[in-house]
C-alpha cells in the first residue's frame, strides 16, 4: 500500500508474474505458494524460513489489489502445482472503498483458485486509529470488514478455500503494527511467518 517502496521490487515481481512462474525455494517438504500485497511483500525473508522445510515460493507486490493480483499473483499460483496456495490479499481493494463494482474480482479470485487443493485466505488489518482512516468513510478496518464479510459470504461455495484471520490475532498485540496501523512492524513480521506457518501445517 505504500508508495515509497522499490519500484525495483514491484518491476521483479510482476516480471515474475508476466512468464507465469513465480520464484521458488526448494526443499524436501510439500509444495506451497504464498502470495500477498505489502504485508507479505516486507515479511518474504521471515515467510521463507518459517517454511524452510517446504518447496515454498513467496511473492508479495505492494499496493496491489485484486484486480492486478489476479494476472500477476493469483493465476500464477494456482498454476504451480502446490497444494497449498496462502493468499493474502484484498485489503488494498479496500483502501478506499468496499463496494458491489469490488465483488466480481473477488469471486474471479475465488474460481481461479478452485483447482487447488488447500487454499488459505490470511485476512490482515489495521489499527485504529490509522493513517489510511482519512482515505474513505469509516475507518481502513472498517472498510477491510466490508471486504472479509464479503469473502466469508461466498467461502461454502468453494469447499477448497478458508479463511485464516490475521486481524483478528494482531489487533491483540499493538506491538505488532508499525507507525500506520496497517503494516506490521519487526515483531509483527515474525508473527505474521509464525502464523502462516502454522495455518500451513493445519491445512485445509
Amino acid at each position: 500500500m505504500r508508495p515509497a517502496r522499490s519500484v525495483l521490487v514491484a518491476a521483479s515481481i510482476a516480471l515474475l508474474a508476466s512468464t507465469g512462474c513465480l520464484e521458488r525455494h526448494q526443499g524436501s517438504g510439500q509444495k506451497v505458494t504464498v502470495i500477498g500485497d505489502s504485508i507479505t511483500s516486507d515479511a518474504q525473508v521471515q515467510v521463507r524460513s518459517a517454511l524452510s522445510g517446504t518447496s515454498r515460493s513467496v511473492n508479495g507486490s505492494d499496493g496491489i489489489d485484486l484486480a492486478a493480483a489476479r494476472a500477476q499473483l493469483i493465476q500464477p499460483a494456482a498454476q504451480t502445482g502446490s497444494k497449498i496456495v496462502v493468499i493474502e490479499l484484498g485489503i488494498n481493494s479496500a483502501r478506499e472503498i468496499w463496494n458491489s463494482a469490488d465483488l466480481p474480482h473477488l469471486e474471479n479470485a475465488l474460481h481461479d483458485l478452485d483447482a487447488v487443493p488447500c487454499v488459505i485466505w490470511v485476512t490482515p488489518t489495521a489499527l485504529e486509529p490509522s493513517y489510511y482512516d482519512h482515505l474513505g468513510n469509516g475507518t481502513i478496518h472498517s472498510r477491510i470488514q466490508q471486504f472479509k464479510a464479503s469473502l466469508v459470504k461466498r467461502l461454502p461455495k468453494h469447499p477448497n478455500q478458508r479463511l485464516a484471520d490475521w486481524g483478528a490475532a494482531e489487533r491483540l498485540q499493538p506491538s505488532w503494527y508499525a507507525a500506520d496501523h496497517l503494516h506490521n512492524s519487526s515483531a509483527g513480521m515474525a508473527a505474521y511467518a509464525k502464523y502462516v506457518k502454522a495455518q500451513v501445517d493445519q491445512g485445509c
